[in-house]
């Protein structure tokens, strides 16, 4: 079945402008991050992670289970484990 040219370019055209809209959510302009967020670790802080084997730009694993209202927060080590 062939859809006549005006058929395609107006879905065309609505997929784009969906797409704007989608990615215009994305945008961070002009957001704040709070200070307290952008402050560096405490020196008993590092020395914890390395006292540890956890560098400081290793990935965090969250765990939340809402039932249970518990929050669990894992931190990888340089070998790999949480």
């Amino acid at each position: 079945m062939k859809f006549p040219s005006s058929v395609v370019r107006a879905l065309m055209a609505s997929a784009a402008v969906a797409a704007a809209i989608a990615l215009a959510g994305c945008q961070t302009d002009g957001v704040s991050i709070p200070e307290r967020a952008l402050k560096p670790l405490s020196h008993e802080m590092v020395s914890d992670l390395e006292r540890k084997n956890m560098p400081k730009e290793s990935p965090l694993l969250v765990r939340l289970f809402k039932q249970e209202a518990e929050l669990e927060v894992w931190k990888q080590d340089s070998g790999g484990r949480f």
